[in-house]
């Protein structure tokens, strides 16, 4: 064997025998070419006999075996093993069945996800807005959508809306001040709260009602009434606080024993205690005297007979057709509120005077004009066009637009078909302050404004007359309140008369959300009966002056309005106008908090119905 004799730099000897190189201390590998120095004690690594590698000593990793070995800390679970990278990094070397940075996660089936694989979530659809979490298989939900299954959808609110987004429900979380599932109704509680310690309630159609605590009352608890004890003797109105007698207590405190318990009325007069002047019988009006016992009704309605109101002070005179077929009721009034008399029949002056050849007679009868009221009546015959219910059975259906119709007894006139709900004929609109309402009786009697959506109209008195008398219509009446909701008024039948009679209004059988303020008497202010009005034609019962002069607007009035629909229109840039304190508005007083502010607008429409029994039709003629 060959062994060159060593130089200065080489570090080994020849082996005499057998010529194998012996190397150098610390000096290895075949040429003994490697060196690696005797680790100290504090060095980590020993020296490869073969090579001169060093050898990291266990837990001990680097070139220079300095550096802890990381996969002593990194737990590889289910069998995997820990292995380190270029940079020292630990990474765990998983089997077949698991995953995961510490090879902790199952490697499940497809959809399945968790540590168990027990957790299902499908491969989302064109139509689903989720994704799945590979880790979890929660899933992940689009923008702008929410829910467990990512289905429902809010949208990013814009500056005009009134909400935020629920992150786990998705639904819409109202800002104060706002209320409803799009959080656009403001929250009548916000402008009028409840005093007192009173709570706010809003109900299904977002009307705000205040529920009072103990001797607080009225809408708003500002009514003070306490309790009374055993010895006091009345009790408190629930909706007002005022205090309520118990029956023979009178005064203030209800602390007086009533004096009306001797003093009897007679002929169902009603005894009423007046401090100034003590117990005081109050009559019907065909009865008088301090009891009520004398009868006098009869005497001013001669030669007809008197009907009198129940419950009531009011009365007219029933009379007799002028070709003795049959009675009437005579409901016109005078400028004082009495009814008229009925007509009387005179002969003035009867003279004949005998002449040889001729025989002259004069006689001349004066008879007062009797004024009957018009009912609706049904015409053999049919028109397509006659109103938009009839257009409706002749191919308009579904066709909401401007149409020309022809009523019997009338021209052609043009108005709003609201064909989607069959066939109502839009006959007053308010939608803006663009067109006046407040005209003269000939402007009244004809069409102004725009019928079309969106705008103000009027179709005017006497194409109203024409429509309503030709078939018994029923009306119905939409009221957009301040707060953004509606409200509906309906009225099984309708209809007004000619203008030689005013135009006198007629509605029987109300319903809807709305309460009613045609036919209810509430302050003497019943409008059911009444004829038309404007500021140069005043028929209304007003004793101060023109109801219509005085509000601006042409309508139906007695003393003066419980609603007017063609009042003045009033718009606010914060929060809708209220109606007080001269009432130049929309008004609808239905006993509710909208009473006090106007209506936003409003929608007046008509439609036939079967014709009613002869006692309504006979209720309608008289108004009550």
């Amino acid at each position: 064997m060959f062994c060159e004799n060593p130089s200065q730099l080489d570090h080994y000897a020849c082996n005499t025998t057998s010529g194998v190189k012996i190397c150098e201390k610390e000096w290895y590998d075949q040429d003994c070419k490697t060196y690696c120095g005797t680790p100290k004690h504090y060095e980590n690594h020993k020296c490869d006999k073969q090579t001169g590698e060093k050898l990291c000593n266990e837990g001990w990793v680097g070139e220079g075996c300095n550096t802890v070995n990381p996969c002593i800390y990194y737990r590889c679970q289910n069998g995997g093993s820990c292995t380190l990278d270029e940079l020292l990094n630990p990474e765990c070397s998983c089997t077949n069945n698991y995953a995961g940075v510490f090879c902790h996660i199952k490697k499940c089936d497809e959809h399945y996800y968790g540590l168990d694989c027990d957790v299902l979530c499908q491969a989302p659809a064109e139509s689903d807005h989720y994704i799945c979490d590979e880790s979890e298989g929660v899933k992940i939900c689009d923008r702008h959508w929410y829910g467990s299954n990512c289905d429902i959808l809010c949208e990013k609110p814009s500056e005009l809306d009134h909400y935020t987004c629920d992150h786990f429900t998705g639904s819409k979380v109202c800002e104060e001040g706002w209320i409803g599932d799009t959080c656009s109704i403001i929250d009548e509680c916000q402008l009028q709260p409840c005093e007192n310690g009173g709570s706010c309630t809003i109900d299904e159609y977002f009307n705000a009602s205040c529920i009072c605590t103990d001797d607080w009352y009225g809408p708003n608890c500002d009514s003070y009434c306490e309790k009374p004890s055993t010895n006091e003797h009345y009790t408190c109105h629930e909706e007002t606080g005022a205090k309520i007698c118990d029956e023979g207590w009178v005064g203030s405190n209800c602390s007086t024993v009533n004096p009306c318990i001797l003093h009897e009325c007679q002929n169902d007069g009603t005894c009423i205690f007046e401090e100034t002047l003590g117990p005081v019988c109050k009559c019907h009006s065909k009865f008088s005297g301090v009891h009520c016992e004398m009868k006098n009704c009869d005497n001013y309605c001669m030669p007809g007979k008197c009907y009198s109101f129940p419950n009531s002070e009011l009365f007219m005179c029933i009379c007799d057709e002028p070709d003795g077929q049959g009675e009437y009721i005579e409901s016109r009034r005078d400028e004082e509120g009495m009814p008229f008399k009925c007509p009387v029949t005179t002969t003035t002056t009867t003279t004949t005077t005998p002449v040889p050849t001729t025989t002259t007679t004069k006689a001349t009868t004066t008879t007062e004009k009797v004024i009957l009221p018009v009912t609706p009546v049904y015409y053999p015959q049919v028109r397509y066009n006659m109103d938009c219910d009839e257009l409706t059975k002749h191919g308009y259906r579904y066709a909401d637009d401007v149409y020309d119709i022809h009523p019997f007894w009338g021209d052609y006139v043009t108005v709003w078909c609201d064909m989607d709900s069959e066939g109502w004929t839009v006959i007053q609109r308010r939608y803006d302050d663009d067109t006046s309402f407040d005209r003269n009786w000939e402007a009244y009697k004809k069409p102004f404004g725009d019928p079309r959506p969106n705008h103000s109209y009027w179709i005017g008195l006497q194409n109203l007359y024409r429509l309503t008398i030709q078939r018994w219509y029923t009306l119905s009446i939409t009221l957009q309140m301040p707060s953004g909701t509606f409200k509906f008024a309906n009225y099984e039948y309708f209809y007004i008369e000619n203008e030689e009679n005013g135009y006198r209004l007629h509605v029987y059988g109300h319903s809807g959300t709305a309460k009613d303020t045609l036919i209810s008497a509430r302050y003497g202010r019943v409008h059911n009966n009444m004829k038309f009005s404007t500021f140069d034609n005043d028929n209304d019962r007003y004793t101060f002056g023109n109801c219509a002069s005085k509000y601006q607007s042409g309508w139906w009035f007695n003393d003066c309005f419980l609603s007017n629909l063609n009042g003045v229109y009033k718009k606010s840039t914060n929060g809708w106008p209220p109606c007080n304190p001269n009432y130049l508005c929309i008004a609808w007083q239905d006993k509710s908090r909208y009473g006090t502010y106007s209506l936003e607008s409003v929608i007046m429409k008509v439609k036939p119905t079967d014709p009613p029994s002869n006692d309504i039709i006979e209720t309608m003629k008289r108004g009550y």
